[in-house]
Formats: structure tokens, sequence, C-alpha cells
């Protein structure tokens, strides 16, 4: 549901057209989140042994199989914070 002053209307989005929509913001969060703050600290990211992923975002498929492609070696744990 959308709701704009003046007008009201649902808006309807198929998971893959979602995640299209969200592809490039998805990336730049998980740079400035993990990446860049790992590599600053001069950890590897195959030396990582675990992840954990919380909030809403972890829910979002795309940034669960993201986070497996770029942390294989990785035990990933996504917990959304209503859980």
């Amino acid at each position: 549901m959308a709701e704009l002053p003046g007008h009201r209307s649902d808006v309807r989005l198929t998971r893959n057209e979602l995640d299209e929509a969200i592809r490039a913001a998805a990336r730049r969060l998980r740079r400035v989140s993990y990446r860049k703050p790992v590599e600053r600290n001069g950890i590897r990211t195959a030396d990582l042994v675990a992840v954990a992923s919380v909030g809403g975002g972890a829910r979002i498929p795309i940034h669960h199989d993201d986070t497996v492609r770029t942390l294989p070696g990785a035990r990933h744990h996504h917990r959304d914070s209503r859980s």
C-alpha cells in the first residue's frame, strides 16, 4: 500500500522485481557494513567463521544469498529483530 497526499494505491512487486530494485543499494550497504570494517582491521574475509545479520533486512533473500556468495566459508545467521 502506498499512501501519498490525496492519493492511495496498491503497489505490487514480484520478488524478482524487488530484488532488482534494491540490488545496487544492497551491495553498497554490504560494502559499508562489513567489507570495509573487515578490511580496515586487517581481517581476511576467508578467516571469518560466522556472520550474523539482524533486523528487517536480514529477511530479504537477496541479502542472504549475496552474503553467502561473498563469504562462502562462514556460517550465516540471520535474525529479524522482531523474532
